[in-house]
């Protein structure tokens, strides 16, 4: 069993990697793992999963689930997002046929394999018109959003004004916000938004996936920034890192020499970007924090490895009911194994413990 917190609270952040179609397996696990925690403790509506932290990042899928739960949203909201409207907002995803495949790209060599006009009317139905200052004066929770600016190839990082000096995001939508990190190459085009502040500029942006699909660094620098400003120098960090169920590592490297078929158009590269990116971010956070002034922890969910026949399912853009079913069941899986280590006492996953322990309940939240 889990021994009581007995130090000062932590800053805790909460950091959610991209994976397209999969960010469906994130919100299932933080679901499980929360309608737990409200049964234990006789709460029927649900617990506010935002209220348990001081920062949330995401990117690309997963900055659409940091929106909704900074935001105070069920995470169903998101579950429902993927569930019911993924085959209009992937319309036409990457088959594994070689020669569907190649008939694939030359359909869609001059654009992109979807729009991204459903995911944005879905945004616009979660989101309405809040804005990162709306979110940041109604809930008191930070947000950063990694996407990357298209016109000059740099990265961006979308944040709520928790720094009183850093204003110039404070009136992007989160749902326009949600578009930029999420516009994966191939898949979605560059979004396209409005400037806040010069409706007659227009801002590019691509899928931050590209250099942060895995936020942990990105929230662990934010909440040491965060720490300063506040003078809390010492104030101990916790870091919750969620993944997106990649498909089992590993390849089956037949030929070496591989053209651009094999590396199915391009979204092989882009996959296993994300993937390296998962376990290499959170090694060198892992390591960064050792060397830290203050204590800080990184806690990386686990994450199983999913069947064979579940993984080839498994791609960023696959809707079909397959790929949902092996998505839900890998979330199952994988809360009962974070609830059996937290039972059994898991030094690190007790912290994420404590944290739903005292998650404001929905009702409370809204009164």
């Amino acid at each position: 069993m889990c021994s009581p917190e007995d130090k000062a609270i932590p800053f805790r952040v909460l950091t959610i990697d991209g994976g397209g179609i999969r960010g469906l397996y994130t919100a299932a696990l933080l679901k499980d793992i929360m309608d737990h925690y409200a049964l234990l403790r006789g709460v029927k509506s649900g617990l506010d999963i935002g209220t348990g932290f001081d920062l949330i990042a995401g990117t690309s899928t997963g900055g659409i689930l940091a929106c909704a739960l900074a935001k105070g949203l069920h995470p169903n909201a998101v579950v429902s997002l993927y569930r019911e409207h993924g085959p209009s907002i992937f319309p036409s995803p990457a088959p594994s046929g070689l020669g569907w495949l190649l008939a694939w790209a030359i359909k869609h060599s001059i654009s992109s394999s979807a729009n991204n006009l459903a995911l944005k009317a879905r945004l616009e139905e979660v989101f309405g018109h809040t804005t990162l200052a709306d979110l940041y004066k109604e809930r008191r929770v930070a947000l950063c959003i990694p996407a990357v600016h298209a016109g000059t190839s740099t990265s961006k990082v979308f944040k709520t004004p928790h720094d009183p000096t850093y204003t110039i995001d404070c009136l992007f939508k989160l749902s326009d916000v949600c578009l930029a990190t999420s516009a994966a190459p191939i898949i979605f085009p560059i979004a396209e938004i409005q400037d806040p502040q010069n409706e007659s500029r227009e801002c590019f942006f691509i899928d931050g996936g590209l250099w942060a699909n895995n936020p942990v660094l990105v929230g662990l620098i934010e909440a040491l920034h965060i720490n300063e400003l506040n003078g809390d120098h010492d104030r101990p960090i916790e870091v919750f890192s969620v993944g997106t169920c990649s498909p089992a590592s590993g390849d089956d490297i037949a030929n070496p020499d591989r053209g651009v078929l094999a590396w199915h158009v391009g979204l092989k590269p882009l996959s296993l970007s994300i993937d390296a990116q998962a376990t290499g971010h959170s090694f060198m956070a892992t390591h960064i924090a050792r060397y830290l002034k203050c204590e800080a922890t990184i806690v990386r969910l686990p994450c199983s490895s999913p069947s064979s026949k579940e993984a080839k399912h498994l791609t960023l853009d696959n809707p079909s009911q397959k790929a949902v079913r092996a998505l839900l069941n890998r979330a199952r899986h994988d809360s009962q194994e974070v609830l059996r280590k937290i039972k059994n006492g898991d030094e690190d996953l007790c912290r994420l413990g404590r944290v739903f322990e005292i998650m404001k309940p929905f009702e409370e939240v809204y009164q």
